[in-house]
């Protein structure tokens, strides 16, 4: 789907960084990619000294699950994006140790995520289906969502939803002015 924008574009830039840091089996780049963890829908990254461990959801590459179906294919590529975003912004951490705002790693993150989905949709609605907005769970009891991309929404309106998705959801609980460091993974800021 990076393919689909125009190279040298930021939303290509960002899906190719996402992609490139993930690598491919074999490479070398250091990179774990496993599967499991707790949330069998979900996906994590885990960076610290001794390196990048990526772990997505075992419901996300159940292979009885039909990656044609468009609720499949939204989660796995979007979990991919997401994920190599993170992965992206830990290699540069281990390279020169910057500190690096969670809020900030988290926006750009799901801003790759939404790059991802709006090419997503734009292929379902050659194929006559769609649109789809692009939901995430808050994590609260009650099970609610925050659309944080919908079709024909501005840069602007996207940033905005995923701000007030970082800010109300119990998982982050972020904002601009939030200290909490991204990395080593799971380090908070003062």
């Amino acid at each position: 789907m990076r393919d689909r924008y125009k190279v040298g574009s930021a939303e290509y830039g960002r899906i190719n960084d996402a992609l490139k840091a993930l690598g491919h089996n074999g490479d070398g780049n250091g990179v774990v990619v496993t599967v499991g963890g707790d949330d069998p829908n979900g996906s994590t990254t885990e960076v610290n000294d001794k390196g990048i461990t990526v772990t997505f959801g075992r419901n996300l590459l159940d292979a009885r699950r039909d990656i044609k179906d468009s609720q499949a294919a939204s989660d796995l590529t979007g979990a991919v994006a997401h994920e190599g975003s993170h992965v992206s912004k830990g290699q540069v951490w281990l390279k020169d140790r910057k500190e690096q705002k969670t809020f900030d790693v988290e926006v750009l993150a799901y801003t790759t995520q939404v790059d991802m989905h709006r090419q997503f949709n734009s292929m379902m609605r050659e194929q006559g289906k769609g649109p789809y907005e692009l939901e995430m769970l808050n994590g609260d009891r009650e099970g609610s969502t925050t659309v944080i991309y919908s079709q024909g929404w501005s840069e602007v309106d996207v940033r905005t939803a995923i701000g007030t998705f970082l800010e109300r959801s119990p998982k982050y609980r972020l904002t601009p002015q939030s200290k909490d460091l991204a990395f080593p993974t799971k380090k908070k800021g003062k």
